[in-house]
């Protein structure tokens, strides 16, 4: 395939996964870097964190007051947030949630309200062991209204049961809370409505799993615990049949993992605690679901062993692993990152962060940074800035490139397209298995 002298001045939207060596671009800028911001106002473990309409970032609660107990310790929960500006790159007060909570889910409804589900009110260590375990659940969903910056009530979670839920947006406006308690939020009529799954052969409790929507609007619920051990179990819901059914087996049960979607539309499964006989062991594996096969393969190993991990997929495609702690080793909390490249279908180690962040949360920003905040005993939030360190020559920043400074081009006949457009091409979908890369442009000569 042949671009150069075809891509002079126009956009190029960048969708096959065509892999080509970037000559004449140093390769130590292709790492990106971590950029340390100002402290929040109160350490926050496993805090609620969100995008807002403006931009701007909300971190909200989170296990923050520690206590000494029979358990060796518990971190109780706070109500209060705060926002960070990228104007003014700093911190401030936000409003109050209505109860003390960490680690809820939340989504951007269309009105341009944050709607907040419910949480841990506290997180407890048992003796000798610093990972915390739920204590307990929340019984209130919220609204966050940034015309009015208050908090407002959403319906109640009546019973509880709903603190382990994951919260996936469905294609008619709804969302689905998926945990021991599951409920459907219709954000038009402010209700909740409980509902079960019955198949036989199901033992997915609906705790300690994860949720992700495939491309075709699908929803992949995989793993957690069933039956006091960790599940290899899947379960697939269609909302446009309004279906479950259940998914192929994972090669390996799995909770407190991590599952992202890779850019052309596989899952990837990524380490958490692999239970064997009940004895819970570090996973350092990874494994793939590959949705038109219907089916799961061994992903490529990674160098540490991650516990409750944050994973972002990259507008690169590449995946980052941030957070967790690694290893054999229980509270063994790092600054370590990893990077999964696509193309090369491998692990290579990302930039160290500036600070620990075990059991923190992780947000994708529009702009394609990743933002990292809080943490067991920090008030630390950081920024991944994937074209830290690279100098723009008035194309694109070769910081967003994958492992090898590698590109990824449209066909021969979009070049063509170009060549004879100066509006540049239509954007065009092409198939491509193993790298998913994402919807990129460039204006510049090769």
């Amino acid at each position: 395939m042949v671009v150069a002298d075809r891509l002079a001045s126009f956009a190029v939207v960048m969708l096959a996964c065509v892999c080509l060596q970037q000559a004449g671009h140093a390769a130590e800028c292709g790492k990106g870097e971590w950029i340390g911001l100002s402290d929040m106002s109160v350490p926050r473990l496993y805090p609620g964190l969100a995008v807002l309409p403006d931009g701007n970032v909300i971190a909200m609660g989170g296990g923050s007051v520690f206590s000494q107990d029979k358990y060796n310790g518990t971190w109780a929960s706070i109500s209060s947030t705060e926002i960070f500006d990228f104007k003014t790159f700093s911190w401030s007060a936000g409003p109050e949630l209505s109860e003390r909570k960490g680690r809820m889910p939340s989504i951007m409804l269309g009105d341009g309200r944050l709607f907040v589900g419910c949480g841990y009110p506290a997180f407890g260590t048992m003796r000798g062991n610093c990972d915390p375990k739920p204590g307990g659940g929340t019984l209130k969903t919220e609204y966050y209204n940034p015309t009015s910056s208050l908090f407002e009530p959403g319906p109640p979670a009546e019973g509880g049961g709903m603190a382990t839920a994951t919260l996936s947006v469905l294609p008619d406006g709804k969302a689905m809370f998926f945990g021991l308690k599951k409920a459907i939020f219709d954000p038009a009529q402010g209700t909740l409505t409980e509902f079960s799954v019955s198949l036989p052969g199901l033992k997915m409790l609906g705790d300690m799993h994860t949720a992700t929507t495939l491309l075709d609007g699908r929803i992949l619920f995989a793993g957690g615990r069933a039956d006091g051990d960790c599940s290899k179990q899947t379960l697939l819901y269609d909302p446009k049949a309004d279906s479950w059914k259940l998914g192929p087996d994972m090669i390996t049960g799995r909770q407190t993992h991590a599952a992202v979607l890779l850019k052309n539309g596989d899952v990837m499964m990524i380490h958490g605690n692999v239970c064997v006989y009940a004895n819970v062991k570090r996973s350092y594996t990874t494994e793939i679901y590959k949705v038109a096969e219907n089916k799961f393969i061994p992903g490529p190993p990674t160098k540490y062993g991650w516990y409750r991990p944050n994973a972002v997929t990259l507008a690169d495609g590449r995946v980052m692993i941030v957070g967790g702690e690694i290893d054999e080793h229980w509270c063994r909390v790092h600054t370590q990152t990893e990077v999964y490249d696509p193309c090369t279908q491998t692990w290579t180690e990302g930039p160290p962060q500036h600070y620990t962040h075990f059991e923190s949360t992780a947000v994708l920003l529009p702009d394609g940074r990743v933002f990292v905040a809080g943490g067991k005993d920090t008030k630390v939030a950081e920024i991944f800035d994937p074209n830290g360190g690279c100098e723009s020559d008035g194309g694109y920043d070769v910081g967003l490139v994958g492992a090898g400074n590698q590109v990824c081009v449209a066909d021969e006949d979009a070049g063509n397209d170009a060549a004879s457009d100066a509006n540049g091409p239509e954007p065009k979908t092409i198939s491509a298995p193993g790298c998913g890369c994402a919807v990129m442009s460039i204006d510049r000569q090769f």
